[in-house]
Order: structure tokens, then C-alpha cells, then sequence
């Protein structure tokens, strides 16, 4: 449910807004490559509320995207390419996933930032068996077919 701040200085009520909510949650699949796309999960936000999810660097807040949240208060950000995110860069320190409701949900999780996700490795096997011919130490053998 929304927080008021009726009666609040302004101060007092900016901090109020920043405080993470008890109810609310947000995960991210696996790591972040600057080289892939991301999946953000929040849970434990307002009915249908608007949420928007940065990267908090301090001066700067790159924003991975924004969504609604459904009836529940769930929701999903599906970011298709890390690296064209205006403001994001490698970072082996831990930076700051926050995903903010317009109603006063919020919720973070620690991320690190790498720059190319590893190369799966795609099993491979071929054999072959060549008969017949003959040929030299330190010769060439073209083989067709």
C-alpha cells in the first residue's frame, strides 16, 4: 500500500520514499554481461503498481527498464542487451539493483557487471578413417569428399 508522508518535512519524506520496503523483493537471473540480455523479478509490490528498475552508480541511475506490476504485486523486466544501456559499464564491485514502485514499493539486490558471458561448450565429436595412399614426413595430403 502507498506510504504517506503527510505531515512529514521534505527531508524526512525523501528518506521515507527511499526506505526498502519490507514486502518487497526483486532477483535477477544469474549474472549481468554487458554482451547478453537480463531478466528482472520483483515480488511484493502494490496492485498494479507502475515499477521502474536502475542501476544505482551514486551520481547516475542507468535504467534497465519499467513495467507494472500485476494484481499480486509480481512483475517481470526482460532487458534485451545489457551493453546498449546508456551508462553501464564492467564493474567487479558490487552496484546496486533497485527497483522502485511509484507508490512507494522498492527493493534491491546486489549485481556485478562483466563485460562478455562465458562460451558455452557445445560437445563435438567426429571421427574419421582414411585408408589407402601414401604420403611423406613433412608432406601435404588433400583429402575430398
Amino acid at each position: 500500500p502507498p506510504r504517506s508522508t503527510q505531515g512529514v518535512s521534505s527531508a524526512a519524506s525523501d528518506v521515507y520514499k527511499r526506505q526498502i520496503s519490507p514486502g518487497a523483493a526483486v532477483t535477477v537471473s544469474g549474472q549481468l554481461y554487458l554482451d547478453s540480455s537480463a531478466t528482472i523479478h520483483g515480488s511484493g509490490f502494490g496492485k498494479y503498481e507502475p515499477v521502474t528498475a536502475n542501476i544505482d552508480l551514486g551520481s547516475s541511475k542507468p535504467e534497465l527498464g519499467k513495467t507494472t506490476a500485476d494484481a499480486g504485486g509480481a512483475w517481470s523486466i526482460t532487458v534485451a542487451n545489457l551493453g546498449a544501456v546508456s551508462g553501464l559499464s564492467v564493474s567487479t564491485a558490487a552496484q546496486t539493483l533497485l527497483a522502485r514502485g511509484d507508490d512507494g514499493s522498492l527493493a534491491s539486490v546486489p549485481v556485478t557487471i562483466a563485460a562478455n558471458a562465458p562460451v558455452a561448450e557445445v560437445p563435438f565429436e567426429n571421427t574419421a578413417t582414411i585408408t589407402g595412399g601414401s604420403g611423406t614426413t613433412g608432406g601435404t595430403i588433400t583429402i575430398y569428399g
